[in-house]
């Protein structure tokens, strides 16, 4: 027994009074033990069978963590790291595919490889979870507009590598589905709410600065205020891609993807048109129209 603990991530507490443990996670542990032990009597071989195989992919997943952590010596906190991520990556996949309020806590950590134990010794709760899962996934898309705003490459460039970003974008399925369940989270819960506006509000006000530094290369003032530009953009990729995934009509990935492209495209060749964005920086090969072609 005292083996498969050593395997299974959690802690062993060898005192059952837990006393170095504090109050409201101490109620947390006694209520799942309680709960653990209320299920026993009514346990079926076939029940016994399948807990054997998830307890034989959590064992796996800990023998892993083990031949890591000897192979690089992880500390502690690479060790908690490696778990959570892996509770995150689970944790997107079971919400891109049932949404969030089908998904429990239990789900998370068995497709993960890990127990409940595990689940709250880092975090507190699924919709903690949830909020570090979206934050993360912002910290990846907001270090990707540096790239845009390089004065060291022509025009022509940045151009190229902002329809690049903007198509990586559309094509991240668990992630748009992710963000949806959250728009829909914040639509029907004023807390959350709260903390899903600040996020968003950080989010686009960098991506405001991205889309004012394109049309100051072009030599030009945006036709809009850059957050009407964001926020139209954004509701536009939004829609497609809902309507891809319920019901495409016919229409391909490639020619969704082509009506955002477009629409960013005729908001800088507008500005790429004008004579005093042309006057302003020259392409270095052909026009600066050719950019968006």
């Amino acid at each position: 027994m005292f083996y498969i603990m050593g395997l299974v991530e959690g802690r062993t507490f060898w005192n059952g009074a837990l006393p170095d443990i504090a109050r409201p996670e101490r109620r947390v542990l006694y209520a799942a033990m309680i709960e653990t032990l209320a299920r026993l009597p009514g346990l079926d071989p076939a029940a016994v069978n399948e807990g054997a195989s998830i307890l034989e992919k959590r064992i796996a997943a800990r023998a892993s963590d083990i031949e890591v952590m000897t192979r690089n010596r992880l500390t502690r906190e690479d060790s908690r790291e490696r778990t959570t991520q892996r509770l995150l990556a689970a944790a997107q996949k079971l919400i891109a595919k049932k949404g969030l309020s089908a998904t429990t806590l239990e789900d998370i950590a068995e497709e993960a490889g890990y127990t409940r134990g595990a689940f709250y010794s880092n975090f507190a709760g699924k919709h903690d979870l949830f909020i570090e899962l979206l934050r993360r996934d912002q910290v990846q898309t907001l270090a990707q507009l540096p790239p845009l705003r390089d004065d060291s490459l022509p025009i022509d460039v940045i151009l190229k590598r902002a329809r690049e970003f903007l198509g990586r974008s559309y094509r991240t399925n668990e992630a748009f589905m992710v963000w949806t369940e959250a728009r829909l989270l914040a639509a029907r819960d004023a807390k959350f709410r709260a903390k899903f506006k600040a996020m968003l509000t950080e989010e686009r006000a960098q991506i405001d600065t991205v889309v004012e530094y394109l049309f100051q290369r072009l030599g030009t003032t945006p036709p809009l205020p850059a957050p009407a530009i964001v926020m139209g953009l954004t509701s536009l990729f939004e829609g497609l891609r809902l309507s891809m995934l319920s019901a495409s009509a016919g229409v391909t990935d490639e020619e969704a993807e082509s009506v955002l492209l477009l629409f960013m495209d005729s908001l800088l060749q507008e500005a790429a048109c004008t004579p005093k964005a042309v006057a302003a920086e020259p392409s270095p090969g052909a026009p600066l129209a050719n950019a968006l072609d």
